[in-house]
């Protein structure tokens, strides 16, 4: 691993938030990718039917 030095404090702290920038974004990218492909598909319903009257409300899980 190359060893970097740096010429000012101040640059060493923008190499460092860079780089957790980009680790918190790679996570958060991974994390909601991971939660949208596990998440289920749900739909809800009405059914109504006269003579009598029955009124219904369902959630069905679709494959």
């Amino acid at each position: 691993m190359p060893v970097i030095v740096y010429q000012r404090r101040q640059d060493q702290i923008e190499a460092m938030m860079k780089k957790l920038t980009r680790t918190v974004a790679l996570a958060a990218m991974l994390g909601t990718t991971a939660f949208a492909a596990d998440a289920a598909c749900y739909a809800d319903y009405k059914a109504k039917r006269d003579n009598p009257l029955k009124l219904h409300y369902g959630v069905v899980e679709l494959p």
